[in-house]
């Protein structure tokens, strides 16, 4: 697989490849197919190498396989001192509208025009794949788009999109300044252990992703997901039904039984206005974020009987019953009295559930901070160890007796005469005191004192 930033679009983006590489001709008499994958939000490439390399080897050794990552989703490594654009060029540069442009000119620049392009949008991607058919300089290479859990409608009515207006994007600040403490205090060692820990909790994350989310969670970069999302939710509204209609023959949508993002009713409005779309529901396995555990077999194509569901997900999606609880009881908290889980609402899961982890989190991240920085760092002045390395030395120091002599003029004449047994330096050529002749009572200071003479 090869890996490497390109500039497209004033911006630094990562792209990965299966085949041949984006930027080598292909070879006489080769096939004319390429497929390009266009994430969903994160756009971060490395999530879909299984799902990337899955696909190359169902196709032709000659059809390679491309995966470009969103605008501002990777960040570049900090030794190759690459510049990014600064928010102030959102609008141009990370925007949802940019992102078609993204998409757009890494299209015109490095697939031919007599190509046969067949893209597969996932989540926000597919959104991104039906505005790319309005252009009609990249429709005519287009021939034919998958559309995996397709996010093209009213994202922010369904049951994520609630759950993200109304936590997750009102505390971003909040996320990205943990997302801070988390990659800066960190080393590298201890992030991948706590993200393979709480992955494997709550997220079910593999332990193949966890690169990705470390990516994920560099500050920067999470700030331009969240944003993005924000756009997401507040301009993905009522399908373009005009374009799935101009173009239904090259459409292929796949929907998930259960996908908190494109529900099952969506998938019915479209075959209702559309009744000769080619779209289907895999009933069995598939999450929306398949790219965690599923991407193999979604390269494949084929539902499956397993379900990976972890604790979290189990949470989200039991609720509600049916007959019994309303549709806004649509997350599971838990009594602690009684010791049984319910059905409720966002507002009562927030307390009973995020209320809980979060205050949880929060305090074992500083807990593991402040170790890391006192004891594995040994840079705090208030810390032990860091004084021991320095070489204070503890106890009570006593603070040194100035004495002052004073002129002669000032003593008075009973401390006139001179002491007995005083016996004065001799003085030297320059007029300083001499150190006494060396002897028998000298000889237990001269170790301290380094102007005595040494012995004869």
């Amino acid at each position: 697989m090869h890996r490497a930033i390109i500039n497209c679009n004033q911006v630094q983006t990562e792209v990965i490849s299966e085949g041949r590489w984006i930027e080598e001709d292909p070879l006489p008499h080769s096939s004319k197919q390429v497929v390009l994958v266009i994430p969903g939000n994160p756009g971060i490439p490395r999530f879909y190498e299984g799902f990337v390399k899955e696909l190359n080897s169902k196709l032709t050794s000659d059809t390679p396989v491309w995966a470009i990552g969103h605008a501002g989703h990777v960040q570049p490594p900090e030794n190759l001192d690459i510049a990014m654009p600064g928010d102030e060029k959102w609008a141009d540069c990370y925007g949802l509208t940019a992102q078609i442009q993204h998409k757009a000119e890494f299209i015109r620049r490095y697939i031919p025009e007599d190509a046969h392009l067949y893209l597969v949008g996932h989540s926000i991607g597919a959104w991104l794949v039906l505005n790319l058919l309005k252009n009609d300089d990249i429709e005519r290479r287009i021939r034919r788009c998958y559309l995996l859990f397709p996010t093209i409608e009213y994202m922010a009515e369904t049951r994520n999109g609630r759950f993200f207006n109304n936590f997750i994007s009102r505390a971003a600040p909040i996320w990205i300044c943990l997302s801070w403490i988390f990659t800066t205090i960190f080393p590298v060692a201890l992030q991948t252990f706590m993200i393979r820990i709480f992955g494997m909790m709550f997220c079910g994350i593999p332990p193949k992703s966890i690169r990705a989310v470390r990516e994920m969670l560099n500050p920067r970069v999470l700030r331009r997901i969240i944003n993005l999302a924000n756009e997401e939710m507040k301009y993905v509204k009522e399908a373009d039904h005009e374009t799935i209609s101009k173009h239904a023959d090259k459409l292929w949508l796949y929907y998930g039984a259960k996908d908190g993002w494109a529900p099952v009713k969506y998938y019915r409005n479209i075959v209702s206005k559309h009744p000769d779309l080619n779209a289907q529901v895999c009933q069995r396995g598939f999450r929306h974020s398949f790219v965690l555990n599923d991407d193999v077999d979604m390269g494949r194509m084929e539902c499956t009987f397993e379900s990976n569901k972890n604790f979290l997900e189990k949470i989200l999606t039991t609720c509600p019953r049916p007959l019994i609880d309303p549709s806004e009881n649509s997350y599971c908290c838990f009594d602690l009295s009684t010791e049984k889980p319910y059905c409720c609402n966002a507002a009562e899961f927030a307390r009973t559930g995020l209320g809980i982890i979060l205050p949880v989190v929060i305090a074992a991240a500083i807990v593991i901070g402040l170790i890391v920085c006192c004891i594995s760092c040994l840079c705090c002045t208030s810390c032990p160890w860091y004084r021991r390395r320095q070489g204070t030395v503890y106890g009570k120091v006593q603070a040194p007796v100035v004495q002052v002599i004073q002129p002669q003029a000032t003593i008075p004449p009973s401390y006139s005469q001179p002491a007995q047994n005083y016996v004065p330096y001799p003085m030297g050529s320059t007029g300083m005191p001499q150190p006494p002749p060396y002897n028998e009572a000298y000889a237990k200071q001269a170790p301290y004192n380094p102007a005595y003479p040494p012995q004869q």
